[in-house]
C-alpha cells in the first residue's frame, strides 16, 4: 500500500509541475528565482534525510520534485521575477548552510527541521508576489501539489520528525498560498 501511495504522490508530482511548465511557456505564472532555488536547496536536503531515516516511497516524490525545482529555476531566469530582497538572500544563504548540521553531528534531524523552517521562509516572495498579482501562479498547479504531499505523507514507512515534518509543513504553507490565491482572485473581479 505504501508503494502506491508513493506512486501516487509521484504522480500528483508530475502532473502539478506539467501543468505549472505550461503555465509558464504561456506565460501565466511568473515563478519568483529565488524561491525555486530555496525549494529546490531544501528539498535535496529533505529527501536525503528521509531517505537515509527510512521515509521509503513517502520520499519519492520529495526526490522528482527537487530535480524539477532546478528545471523552474532555470525557466525563472527568462520567464519569471527577480525582485530579490535582503530577506530572500538571507533564505538561499541559510538553505546552503541547512546541510551544516547533518555534517557535525552525522544526523539528519536537525539539517531536516532547519531546511523546513527555511522551506517557509522562501514562499514568503511568492505570497508577495501573489498578494499583488494573483493571477501570477498556477492555482490548478498548487492544489494538485496538495494531493501530491498528502499522499508522501501517508506513503512514509517511519513516522519521525525526520520524515514527516517537511509534508506537513508545505502542505501547510501550499493550503495558505492557495487560501490567499482564492481571496486575491475574489477581490480583483
Amino acid at each position: 500500500m505504501k508503494e502506491i501511495l508513493g506512486v501516487a504522490a509521484v504522480a500528483f508530482e508530475i502532473a502539478s509541475i506539467a501543468i505549472y511548465y505550461r503555465s509558464i511557456f504561456h506565460r501565466e505564472t511568473k515563478p519568483h528565482l529565488y524561491t525555486h532555488l530555496v525549494w529546490a536547496i531544501v528539498a535535496f536536503v529533505v529527501f536525503a534525510g528521509q531517505f537515509v531515516s527510512g521515509a521509503g516511497p513517502g520520499s519519492w516524490a520529495i526526490g522528482i520534485s527537487a530535480f524539477f525545482l532546478l528545471g523552474t529555476v532555470t525557466l525563472s531566469v527568462k520567464f519569471g521575477t527577480t525582485d530579490i530582497t535582503r530577506s530572500d538572500t538571507f533564505a538561499l544563504c541559510a538553505a546552503l548552510f541547512t546541510i551544516v548540521p547533518w555534517i557535525l553531528t552525522n544526523n539528519p534531524l536537525w539539517s531536516v527541521v532547519l531546511a523546513t523552517l527555511i522551506d517557509a521562509w522562501a514562499i514568503l516572495p511568492t505570497f508577495r508576489k501573489t498578494w499583488n498579482d494573483p493571477y501570477s501562479e498556477s492555482l490548478s498547479s498548487w492544489v494538485i501539489a496538495e494531493g501530491k504531499l498528502a499522499c508522501a505523507f501517508a506513503a512514509l514507512s517511519t513516522y519521525s520528525l525526520t520524515t514527516w515534518f517537511y509534508p506537513v509543513e508545505a502542505f501547510s504553507m501550499n493550503a495558505a498560498l492557495i487560501t490567499l490565491m482564492f481571496i486575491r482572485r475574489r477581490k480583483r473581479i
